[in-house]
C-alpha cells in the first residue's frame, strides 16, 4: 500500500502531541477545570475539547500505538514481551520530515528502536525516576527541563535549528508522572490533583518556549490528551469508564475555535463539570492519528483505522473535504489490500457487497469536491469511511465460521477423549491398556486431516489454521472409537445416576455465570456449608454436629468475600484482623500437635516440627509489624526503608520456601503437612495484601482442611454401612476389597447400582445382579491399592473445581485487570521493575490455590482413589464451561464488554493449563503425607 496525503497546503507546519500518562478525563475537567487553569484558557478561548475513548487493554503501549499509529494492537502481543517490543506499524513519526520525543523509556525507548534515527530524535529518563514510594512529579519536571534545554540549544546549533524549522514536524511530550502518582496515591487523592496542576503549568512553559522559538508564527497545532485513565484503586487495564475516558484538548493552527452555538455532546459523565456552555466533541483514540496527518500534511499512516474528527478542523470547507476524503481513501486502501491478498489465497472469494463498485463512489466524491458541494462531499466521504471500516471488519471475519466450527469441535473432541481416557484408566478394576493411537486410528487421522490440509493448502491458509484443524480430528477420532468406555459412562454416570451428572453440569454452568456475577460464589459457599452435609452419610449430622456447624459457618464466612468490592485500597485494620486470626489459629494448631504427637515419629522429629510451626507463626506477627511501619513510611513519602525491605524479603522467602522443602521428601501426617503449608504461605500473602485478602486466605484454608475431614468421615461411615472393617483410632480404612476378576459389558446395558462413595467394585454379570457382600465374604481378597471412580466422586470433583475457581474471584475480579493493584508489591519493591512486580502479583494469585489442590490430592488417597483420578475427571468435564465462554466472546459493542468476554475465555483456558501444573506440584508436595 502506498501512503496518501491531502492535496492542499497543510494548516500547520508542526504538530505537538502531549500525553499525560494515566490522566483521567473527569479529574481534568471537573469543577470548570479547576486543576488545569492554563488548559482552561485553551478550551474557553482557543480550541475544541472532548473525551478520547481508549480501548481495552488500557495499557501504556497499546494506547500510545492507537494514538500515534491509529492501530489497535492485538492483545495477543502480550506474549511477545509486549511492553518493550517494537512498534511494527506505520506511525505519524515515520511519515514526518523530522520528529522529536521526550518521556518515559517504555514509550520513547520503543519509538527509538522502531523509527529511523534520521526521522526521530529521542530523550528518555532513567527508570529510577519511576519510584512508587513517591509522587511522579520528578519525571514530569525532567521532561520540561529537557524540552526547554533542547530549544535553547537549537539557537546555537545550526543542524538542530534546521530540523526544527522544517515543515511536517511532529513533537511528542510524554508526562509519565501522573501514572506513577495515581498508582502510588490513587487518582482521587490530593497528590494526583497536585500532579495534574503541575503538568498544566509544565505544558504552559513548554508551549511558551516553543512559541518564542518560532516567533509566534501561528503555524503550530497542539494536542493534549492521555493514554488511559485510572480506576479508583489506582489501576488500569480494563474497560471501566474512568479508565477508558481521557481528556482531549486541541488548539492552535488549523484547529476549530470554541463552539458555543451547539452545546451538544454532554451526558451524565460531564454534566457536573460546569462546561455545558462549550460543545463537547468526543473521539476514539485512533482518530488522533488522522487528525495529526490532516493538520500537518503528512501521509496518513497506512495501517491507521482512525476516523478524521472533522469537527476539530478550523479550516476552509475545501480543506475539510479533501482531508476527510483522503482519510476515506486510506481506509479503503486497507480493505482493497486485504482483498488482493485473499483473492490470491482462496479458490472462491466473495467481496464485501457495498464496496463492489467503489470506483463510482470515489468518482462521485471527487466530482462533488470539484463542484464545490463540500457538504455533500463530506457526507459521502464519511459514509465511505464507515463502509470501509465495516469492510475491513468483514475481511477480518472472513474465515470466522470455519474457525468457530473447528474450535468448538476441538473442545468437544477434547472432552470426549479426556473422558474416555479417564474411564479407561480409573473406572475399571482390572486396568485396561491405554493405547493412544492404534493402527486404524492413525490411518483415519491421516486421511481426514490430509483432506482438510488439502483444502487449507488450496486456500493458502496460515499455519495456525492447520494446527486448529488437527486437534478436533485427533481428539474426536480417538475419543469416539472408545465406544465401550462411552457406553460405560452413559450407563453408570448418566442413566442410572443422573442426579449426580445433572448436578455436576448445573454446577459448571453456575460457575460460568459466576464469572459475570461474583455473588454466585456466595450462593455456592452457602450450599457447600448448609446443603452438602445433607447429601452425605446421615450419620455425619447425627454424630458430628459441632463439626458440621463449624463447617457451615466457615463456608458461609468464605462466601462473604465475593460480595465485597474487588477494587481494594489499603486498610491496615482489616489486614491486621486477618493476620491476627491467622496467628491465633497457628498457635492453636501448635498446641494441638504438641498434645497429639505423631506416634510413629521420634521426639526429635516431633520437636523439629513444632519449632518449624512456631517459626512460621512468629513470621506472621513480624510481617504485620513490618508492613505497618512500611505503610506509614510510604504514606509519609519517606520511601521504602532498606531495613524494612530486607526483613520483608527475608521472612517472605523463608516462610515461602520452608513448606516447599521440609516434608517434601520426609513422611509426615497429612494434617500436619496441610497445616504447615497453610501457615507457611500466610506470611508472603500478608506482605502482598492490602485489605481483606488475608481474611479470605484464612477462611478458604480452613474450608480446605475441614473438607478433608468431611470426606474422610463420609467415606468412613459409608464403609461401615456396607460392612467393611475400619480402624477407628486413626480414621483410616483397612484395605480390604472385593476384587473384580472381569468386567463384561454387553449390548443389553448395565443396570448396576453403586452406592454413594462405596469402594466395592462390582462385577457386571449378565444378570446384572448385585451380590450381597456378606454372602461373598469367603471370596473377599485383598485387592489392588485403589478403588474405581463412581458417580458420587463427581461431587468431590465439583467441590475441587469450585474451590479452585473461587480462589481466583475471592478477593479480586480477575476478569478485570485493574482489580490487582501494584500497591501489593510496594512492601518489597517500589522502583519500576515490571517483571519482578508481575511475578509477585502472579504469586499472590497463586498462593490461595495451593492448599485446596493439596487437600484434593490427600482426599483421593483417603477415599482410596488414584491421586490423579479426581483431577482427570475434573479436566474431562470442565471444558463444558470453556465452550460457553468461547461462544460469549464478542468483538462488537462496548469495549468493556469486549474486553471482559475475551478475558473470561482466556481465564477459563488458563485455569485448565494452570491446574495441570498446580496439581502436579501439589502432588509432589503432598506425596509423603501419611493418611
Amino acid at each position: 500500500m502506498e501512503p496518501i496525503h491531502i492535496n492542499v497546503t497543510p494548516a500547520a507546519k508542526r504538530v505537538v502531541v502531549i500525553s499525560g500518562d494515566g490522566l483521567r478525563g473527569d479529574r481534568t475537567f471537573e469543577n470548570q477545570m479547576i486543576h488545569t487553569p492554563y488548559l482552561k484558557t485553551k478550551v474557553f478561548n482557543e480550541g475544541t475539547w472532548g473525551i478520547s475513548h481508549t480501548r481495552v487493554p488500557t495499557e501504556t503501549r497499546p494506547c500510545h500505538l492507537a494514538m500515534l499509529g491509529g492501530v489497535y494492537e492485538d492483545p495477543s502481543a502480550v506474549t511477545k514481551q509486549w511492553r518493550m517490543s517494537d512498534f511494527n506499524f506505520d506511525t505519524v513519526f515515520n511519515e514526518s520530515s523530522y520528529s522529536l520525543g521526550f518521556g518515559a523509556p517504555d514509550i520513547i525507548g520503543i519509538l527509538q528502536r522502531s523509527i529511523s534515527s534520521e526521522k526521530f530524535e529521542s530523550y528518555y529518563f532513567n527508570n529510577k525516576l519511576e519510584d512508587f514510594s513517591k509522587d511522579g512529579t520528578a519525571s514530569d519536571i525532567w521532561v520540561r527541563d529537557q524540552v526547554i534545554s533542547f530549544f535553547d540549544g537549537a539557537k546555537t546549533d545550526a543542524s538542530r535549528n534546521e530540523k526544527l524549522r522544517r515543515d511536517k514536524v511532529v513533537f511528542f511530550y510524554h508526562f509519565n508522572g501522573l501514572d506513577t502518582t495515581g498508582h502510588a496515591f490513587l487518582p482521587q487523592s490530593e497528590k494526583y490533583a497536585e500532579n495534574i496542576e503541575l503538568v498544566d503549568s509544565l505544558v504552559k512553559e513548554v508551549v511558551e518556549k516553543m512559541e518564542d522559538f518560532y516567533g509566534h508564527d501561528n503555524q503550530t497545532a497542539y494536542i493534549f490528551t492521555g493514554d488511559h485513565g485510572m480506576s479508583p484503586a489506582g489501576n488500569h487495564g480494563d474497560g471501566e469508564t474512568v479508565v477508558t475516558s481521557t481528556p482531549f484538548i486541541a488548539w492552535g493552527a488549523g484547529i476549530q475555535k470554541p463552539i458555543k452555538k451547539y452545546k451538544s455532546g454532554h451526558d451524565d459523565f460531564s454534566k457536573d463539570w460546569g462546561l455545558d456552555e462549550y460543545q463537547r466533541v468526543d473521539i476514539e483514540q485512533a482518530d488522533i492519528t488522522p487528525l495529526v496527518a490532516a493538520l500537518n500534511g503528512i501521509n496518513f499512516p497506512i495501517n491507521s483505522v482512525g476516523l478524521l474528527p472533522v469537527n476539530y478542523l478550523g479550516t476552509s470547507e475545501n480543506y475539510k473535504s479533501e482531508a476527510v476524503f483522503t482519510n476515506a481513501k486510506q481506509l479503503l486502501n486497507i480493505y482493497l489490500k486485504k482483498v488482493e491478498i485473499k483473492k490470491e489465497q482462496v479458490f472462491y472469494f466473495k467481496p464485501y457487497p457495498p464496496l463492489s463498485e467503489y470506483e463510482q463512489i470515489l468518482t462521485k466524491i471527487e466530482t462533488l469536491i470539484k463542484e464545490g458541494n463540500h457538504e455533500a462531499a463530506q457526507e459521502e466521504s464519511i459514509k465511505l469511511q464507515h463502509t470501509s471500516l465495516d469492510a475491513i471488519r468483514y475481511m477480518q471475519h472472513y474465515d470466522w465460521s470455519y474457525l468457530m466450527t473447528v474450535v468448538i469441535l476441538g473442545y468437544t473432541g477434547s472432552i470426549i477423549y479426556s473422558l474416555t481416557f479417564t474411564i479407561k484408566t480409573y473406572c475399571f478394576q482390572k486396568k485396561k491398556k491405554v493405547q493412544i493411537l492404534g493402527n486404524n486410528s492413525i490411518v483415519l487421522v491421516c486421511i481426514v486431516f490430509g483432506l482438510i490440509s488439502l483444502y487449507l493448502y488450496i486456500n493458502q491458509s496460515p499455519m495456525h489454521y492447520y494446527i486448529y484443524s488437527f486437534f478436533p480430528v485427533f481428539f474426536l477420532i480417538l475419543g469416539l472409537k472408545e465406544k465401550e468406555e462411552l457406553k460405560y459412562f452413559f450407563n453408570n454416570f448418566i442413566k442410572t445416576k443422573s442426579f449426580y451428572f445433572i448436578g455436576y453440569v448445573i454446577g459448571i454452568e453456575l460457575l460460568v455465570y459466576a464469572f459475570f456475577h461474583r455473588s454466585i460464589f456466595t450462593i455456592g459457599y452457602a450450599f457447600l456449608g448448609l446443603g452438602v452435609p445433607f447429601i452425605l452419610n446421615k450419620r455425619l449430622i447425627k454424630e458430628h454436629r459441632v463439626f458440621i456447624i463449624c463447617w457451615a459457618l466457615t463456608c458461609c464466612c468464605t462466601g462473604i468475600f465475593s460480595l465485597l468490592n474487588p477494587n481494594k485500597t489499603e486498610n491496615m485494620v482489616i489486614l491486621w484482623l486477618g493476620g491476627i486470626m491467622m496467628f491465633c489459629v497457628s498457635v492453636a494448631f501448635i498446641i494441638y500437635f504438641n498434645k497429639h504427637p505423631d506416634s510413629e515419629a521420634s521426639k526429635a522429629t516431633h520437636y523439629n516440627r513444632i519449632i518449624l510451626l512456631l517459626l512460621e507463626t512468629i513470621n506472621i506477627f513480624i510481617s504485620l509489624i513490618i508492613i505497618t511501619n512500611t505503610s506509614k513510611n510510604l504514606k509519609e513519602e519517606n520511601g521504602l526503608p532498606s531495613l524494612n525491605k530486607n526483613i520483608s524479603w527475608t521472612i517472605f522467602l523463608v516462610s515461602f520456601l520452608l513448606p516447599l522443602i521440609y516434608g517434601t521428601f520426609v513422611k509426615q501426617p497429612f494434617m500436619y503437612r496441610c497445616v504447615f503449608i497453610f501457615i507457611g504461605m500466610a506470611t508472603p500473602y500478608i506482605i502482598l495484601s492490602l485489605s481483606y485478602e488475608m481474611a479470605f486466605y484464612f477462611f478458604i484454608g480452613i474450608v480446605s482442611i475441614l473438607w478433608i475431614k468431611l470426606e474422610q468421615l463420609n467415606y468412613l461411615y459409608n464403609q461401615e454401612d456396607i460392612g467393611l472393617p475400619v480402624s477407628h483410632s486413626k480414621y483410616t480404612l483397612i484395605k480390604d476389597r472385593l476384587e473384580i476378576d472381569d468386567i463384561e459389558m454387553d449390548n443389553r446395558g448395565n443396570d448396576d447400582e453403586m452406592g454413594s462413595g462405596e469402594n466395592i467394585n462390582i462385577s457386571l454379570s449378565e444378570e446384572n445382579e448385585i451380590l450381597d457382600s456378606n454372602e461373598e465374604n469367603e471370596n473377599v481378597q485383598k485387592s489392588a491399592e485403589h478403588r474405581i471412580l463412581v458417580p458420587d466422586d463427581l461431587r468431590i470433583s465439583l467441590i475441587f473445581y469450585f474451590l479452585l475457581t473461587s480462589a481466583f474471584f475471592g478477593t479480586g475480579n480477575i476478569a478485570s485487570i485493574a482489580s490487582f493493584s501494584l500497591q501489593s508489591v510496594y512492601r518489597l519493591i517500589t522502583l519500576y521493575e515490571p517483571f519482578t512486580m508481575a511475578f509477585l502479583l502472579i504469586l499472590k494469585i497463586f498462593i490461595p490455590f495451593i492448599l485446596p489442590s493439596i487437600c484434593s490430592s490427600i482426599i483421593c488417597r483417603i477415599v482410596d482413589l488414584p491421586v490423579f483420578s479426581i483431577f482427570a475427571l475434573t479436566t474431562s468435564l470442565t471444558d463444558l464451561g470453556t465452550i460457553n465462554f468461547f461462544l460469549h466472546v464478542r468483538d462488537e459493542g462496548s469495549w468493556l464488554d469486549i474486553g471482559v468476554s475475551i478475558s473470561h475465555f482466556v481465564i477459563a483456558n488458563c485455569i485448565q493449563i494452570f491446574s495441570v501444573v498446580l496439581y502436579c506440584l501439589t502432588y509432589f508436595l503432598s506425596r509423603k503425607a501419611k493418611v
